[in-house]
């Protein structure tokens, strides 16, 4: 798949030899391009989609003794993510019917500890973000965009990552746009984007001068080189992850595709499935059943512990 030109960017880079982002500038072109596709104001480049998680929970602020509401239903990095800063995920419910978080039982995970909701878009189908943000809003709270899987999806005319205060995409060579290992975070919010830079390299603002608590999260030249000419081909791309050419491989009747919001326009980069009878599945497995996390089951998580499934489209 465009290999030759991912043959040619990569040469290129090689032969120019600048392999780090601290002294190229095929990174800093990477996140240029895609801060215009989806909209934003800035875009931060990392490793990968754990790093773009952890690095946009940091520079919101999130530490011990703070609360993050979040689906259980869900890669383990989005909680995960929230440990790592030393808080905890509180697990609201499914929307019935959907593989996404419930904004009505996000309302019923508020407390006073909580400081924002983590919305994941899975298999590229948006969550129902106006009501997101209007309980955000009323309640304090941010909200970042788990769009790992989204990357090409739109809500309400505005791509997702853009809708919530930051938004994370991941890079993994099963994802709409790929760059072998890689993420990235996008935000409007001027602080958000600085110190995200700062984290992703060891929390320095000069040679050995360190301003905050930093790790190794940046991206190398190559991922940025070849994930400039997938983000070039995204609109092949989204029509070549044809989802009836999948579905017509699934036994008729056995199954359903999650409705999406009305709102929404959905760049499939998973085929999200409920079968009929209970396949047990477990593409994910509940979070809360991990010894690290904490929270009870809940229905309709449970449900799709049962029925669910999410098809790479690759």
């Amino acid at each position: 798949m465009y290999s030759e030109e991912i043959i040619e960017a990569v040469s290129w880079v090689v032969k120019s030899g600048n392999l780090s982002s601290l002294h190229g500038k095929e990174v800093e072109k990477f996140e240029s391009d895609f801060k215009n596709y989806i909209g934003s104001e800035y875009a931060v480049a990392v490793n990968s989609g754990t790093a773009a998680l952890h690095t946009a929970l940091l520079a919101l602020g999130v530490g011990p003794g703070d609360e993050v509401i979040c689906p259980a239903w869900t890669f383990v990095a989005t909680a995960s993510a929230v440990l790592m800063c030393g808080a905890k995920p509180v697990f609201a419910d499914l929307e019935p019917g959907t593989f996404n978080i419930d904004p009505h039982d996000i309302l019923y995970r508020i407390t006073m500890k909580t400081r924002g909701i983590i919305a994941v878009h899975i298999g590229g189908i948006p969550c129902h973000m106006d009501i997101i943000k209007i309980i955000a809003i009323k309640n304090d709270l941010w909200v970042i965009e788990d769009s790992c899987q989204s990357l090409g999806s739109s809500y309400d005319g505005k791509k997702v990552g853009s809708i919530g205060d930051v938004g994370v995409f991941s890079f993994y060579p099963s994802k709409m746009v790929t760059t072998g290992e890689g993420g990235m975070i996008v935000t409007n919010n001027e602080s958000v984007y600085k110190q995200s830079q700062l984290i992703r390299n060891h929390g320095q603002v000069g040679k050995n001068i360190v301003a905050t608590l930093g790790f190794n999260y940046r991206m190398t030249e190559i991922q940025a080189a070849i994930g400039q000419v997938t983000l070039s081909h995204i609109d092949e791309e989204i029509k070549r992850r044809n989802i009836n050419t999948f579905i017509s491989c699934l036994k008729s009747g056995s199954y359903t595709i999650p409705t999406a919001p009305r709102k929404a326009q959905v760049a499939y980069s998973y085929l999200p499935v409920w079968f009929l009878e209970n396949a047990y599945t477990n593409w994910y497995t509940p979070l809360y059943r991990f010894p690290m996390f904490e929270g009870k089951p809940l229905q309709y998580t449970e449900e799709a512990y049962r029925n669910g499934y999410v098809i790479p489209l690759i």
